[in-house]
């Protein structure tokens, strides 16, 4: 599975928490995939690298060698809102581990 950590920020920096799974959308090499994990954490225990949200999907590795894979997030209605959309690893990964 990969996992990507995802800050969500309003115009003035303050941390968007109110967000759901449904919320998220995520994409890999321009492909929509299908969100398979999802965690807010909010409140009391969150540590402090711990991200807001995380978001995981299935990559499709049948025909993975190590290359370079482009993924990007986007949040429903984040231009309507205003929203800022970060996430780690920001832009591309590449997994060889998970090479059958």
């Amino acid at each position: 599975m990969a996992v990507v950590r995802v800050e969500v920020t309003d115009r003035q920096g303050k941390e968007i928490t109110d967000l759901t799974k449904n919320d998220f959308i995520i994409y890999e090499d321009g492909v929509r995939e299908e969100l398979q994990y999802w965690k807010r954490n909010v409140g009391t225990n969150r540590q402090p690298d711990e991200s807001i949200y995380e978001a995981g999907y299935l990559p499709d590795t049948r025909h993975f060698r190590g290359e370079w894979r482009k993924i990007r997030i986007e949040v429903r209605k984040q231009d309507e809102r205003k929203l800022k959309v970060r996430y780690s690893p920001n832009g591309y990964y590449a997994r060889k581990e998970m090479v059958p």
